[in-house]
């Protein structure tokens, strides 16, 4: 069970520096929550996570907090992982750390990493051996 979680915090650790902007500005916050909207992942964040995401969206220019920093990207992820891509990249991912056990060579190739993530998408649930 604490490998499992070791996992998922290293993989999110490393979509976070994939798929997440390096500087939040007011547009990449408007356009995540856009997304939200439109994939209903807005839902699915607490009513705490919905107003922080709107209110730093209308008063901060560019999120400069490292704190507030690593909050906004949390909430931000949980918003990409509810897209395909966002899950993709997740099992692409998991599938890459299982076979070659270096999360390095993941980031290199994104394509292949994607590619990996979208076909086991798209097996059926029984098929599904490597997650």
């Amino acid at each position: 069970m604490e490998e499992k979680s070791k996992l998922d915090k290293e993989i999110k650790e490393t979509l976070t520096k994939i798929i997440l902007p390096k500087k939040i500005t007011q547009a990449h916050l408007r356009k995540y929550i856009r997304k939200a909207l439109a994939n209903r992942s807005w839902h699915l964040l607490t009513k705490l996570e919905r107003s922080l995401l709107w209110l730093t969206s209308k008063i901060v220019p560019t999120v400069k907090s490292p704190t507030l920093r690593k909050t906004i990207q949390q909430i931000l992820l949980k918003i990409e992982l509810a897209t395909t891509r966002g899950k993709a990249l997740y099992y692409g991912i998991l599938i890459l750390i299982k076979k070659l056990k270096r999360i390095e060579e993941t980031v290199q190739n994104l394509t292949y990493t994607l590619y990996l993530g979208l076909s086991y998408l798209n097996n059926p649930p029984t098929y599904r051996i490597y997650g």
